[in-house]
């Protein structure tokens, strides 16, 4: 495994007593994965994120104690939207038509599963694991004739390989992805680029029922859904107006004015929220005050990536991609206490 130079430091947020960690690569931009897939180790001692070298995306093992980094893979990695095995010991992504996993300790690869459906539909490169480890979920998409997307969402079952067919949707799907607590059911939605007729749909997996979430025709646009970490709310925008949660069952919906908050990255309970904007700045709402605050402004660069915030596994450290300061690269702030 190659050795990539990280450069730490430290500056102060916008909160009292609250310090940011800078990951600073010189010579490769480094991304986290997106805000609602699993890429730091329990023990939050690694941090699996994206590097580009020459031109190629590979995945990078950050060690978040010592500040030092490898590069785990050879060939490319679609880790962007990548998932960490529950158990923390290996990443899966999709390389081609392959799904694959590579080990943190060892960067030795694995190849686990062709997924190339007979019938042309296209598989979006995205996985996300079930809640107990066991399968996981995968959308894919291709045009019908007619012009109407014909979009999938699979179940990799890792036991025994089988590519399961979970939903059939006629419209595009994307943002598959699995309950935390729930070990059969999953979220994914009508990916369109912008406002959809019904954005959020759940499903189960083993012939279980679909349902659309948050069936409220002529809403807001409704967009970047995720579960709370112990998935009992699902956290969504409500753009312009701010964000709204509600139960995986439909019921308990909360609005909340939140203008310009783009992508929300809820704590365990959904009790703080660590969200982003598209103008470039980090805040943390808390549910019992009802206010957010700024903890970093212009965290992007013109034409650098989101910073889709998110909480760690111990739920009081955040983490995002900050790139205002030059190369994208995490930048992690740790709540008072934590």
């Amino acid at each position: 495994m190659d050795c990539v130079s990280i450069e730490r430091s430290t500056r102060a947020s916008g909160m009292p007593g609250v310090e940011i960690e800078d990951y600073l690569c010189p010579e490769v931009d480094l991304v986290c994965p997106y805000f609602h897939q699993r890429f730091v180790t329990r023990d939050l001692r690694h941090l699996v994120c994206e590097g580009t070298f020459a031109g190629v995306k590979e995945a990078v093992r950050l060690d978040l104690a010592g500040g030092e980094a490898v590069r785990l893979t050879q060939g490319g990695a679609k880790v962007q939207v990548g998932d960490l095995h529950p158990a923390g010991d290996r990443f899966f992504f999709v390389r081609g038509d392959e799904v694959r996993s590579v080990e943190l300790a060892t960067g030795r690869e694995e190849a686990i599963a062709e997924v190339k459906p007979a019938d042309g539909t296209a598989i979006t490169g995205s996985v996300h694991f079930s809640a107990d480890g066991s399968f996981l979920a995968l959308a894919g998409n291709r045009a019908h004739a007619s012009g109407v997307k014909l979009g999938r969402v699979y179940a990799l079952h890792l036991a025994t390989g089988r590519l399961e067919t979970v939903v059939e949707r006629p419209f595009q799907i994307g943002h598959v992805q699995c309950s935390p607590s729930d070990p059969d059911l999953l979220m994914y939605c009508h990916e369109t680029g912008g406002a959809s007729p019904q954005r959020i749909w759940l499903a189960r997996v083993g012939g279980g029922a679909s349902w659309p979430l948050f069936p409220e025709p002529g809403h807001p646009w409704i967009t970047h859904e995720t579960f709370s970490g112990d998935g009992r709310q699902v956290v969504f925008i409500r753009n312009p107006e701010g964000f709204g949660m509600i139960q995986p069952e439909n019921r308990g919906f909360r609005g909340y004015s939140l203008p310009r908050a783009w992508h929300p990255g809820p704590n365990r309970d959904a009790s703080l929220l660590v969200f982003d904007s598209h103008d470039g700045y980090v805040a943390l709402w808390s549910a019992q005050t009802g206010v957010a605050h700024l903890l970093a402004a212009r965290e992007i660069a013109p034409g650098g990536p989101h910073p889709h915030p998110c909480f760690l596994p111990d739920d009081r450290t955040m983490v995002w991609t900050a790139s205002g300061q030059g190369r994208p690269h995490p930048a992690i702030a740790r709540l008072l206490g934590a």
